[in-house]
């Protein structure tokens, strides 16, 4: 099979990276994404109807893929990197976790909804963030990777 170009590559892994991400969070989050948290919130809907979580899908995924793209295009095209991108798409993943801290969680009034958990809880949802960003991260890079080239 001939190879991709890298920032086709990243986007491919950005959007497979989205699905795992979906099933390990899903879980931990029992349906309410960020996005969809975030949606909602701009809209003043506590429930939101069918559109409201199929547009916070399609951001979901639309913010994963660009995520991939970038990283493709930053890894591969400005720094040249090649081999072991999965180390830096780890290193991706924890970077898009520090980013949904300080624009998602805030928007979507993520803390107060933390907060009011148990520490088991927020231990839980902590460890499922984190482990999901890694995640993410390590597939988007695995993917650029075996693709690109």
């Amino acid at each position: 099979m001939d190879p991709m170009q890298p920032w086709l590559a990243g986007l491919l892994g950005g959007l497979l990276a989205s699905v795992a991400f979906t099933f390990i969070t899903l879980p931990a989050l029992k349906g309410n994404s960020l996005p969809l948290l975030v949606v909602a919130r701009a809209y003043r809907s506590e429930s939101p109807g069918i559109w409201l979580l199929v547009g916070s899908s399609v951001l979901h995924y639309l913010y994963g893929g660009v995520a991939g793209l970038v990283f493709a295009i930053v890894a591969v095209d400005v720094f040249e990197w090649t081999t072991f991108l999965w180390v830096w798409g780890i290193a991706l993943g924890a970077l898009l976790l520090l980013l949904a801290a300080i624009t998602w969680i805030p928007l979507s009034g993520g803390f107060s909804r933390v907060r009011a958990l148990t520490r088991r809880q927020r231990n839980a949802y902590a460890a499922n963030a984190i482990s999901a960003h890694l995640i993410f991260g390590y597939i988007v890079g695995l993917v650029t990777e075996d693709f690109g080239f």
